[in-house]
């Protein structure tokens, strides 16, 4: 389970929060969808999930053994590759909790 708790988050220069206040909780066994026009904050939303981007304030919380992955727009894949063999080489691009 992973819970959203009141995120705010607006990029440096930037007058509107892309997120403000924002909340949500994402349950255990569910199959979720994330849509919404270029530049809503699908990906700033999955990269503060998986610890990559910091909200400004609010928190994530992750439930025992949850472990967040993000794969960007534009992965660069090697030869051959599968996209759970990119998330397993690209550690650096995850949250597991503790």
């Amino acid at each position: 389970m992973i819970q959203i708790k009141n995120i705010n988050f607006k990029y440096a220069g930037q007058k509107d929060h892309v997120f403000n206040d924002f909340s949500l909780s994402l349950e255990q066994n569910r199959i979720y969808g994330l849509l919404g026009k270029n530049g809503t904050g699908k990906s700033t939303f999955l990269k503060i999930t998986a610890g990559i981007e910091e909200a400004d304030e609010g928190q994530v919380v992750k439930g025992n053994k949850v472990n967040a992955t993000y794969l960007p727009q534009t992965p660069e894949f090697l030869e051959n590759d599968t996209i759970i063999g990119y998330v397993l080489r690209n550690k650096s691009n995850t949250s597991e909790a503790e």
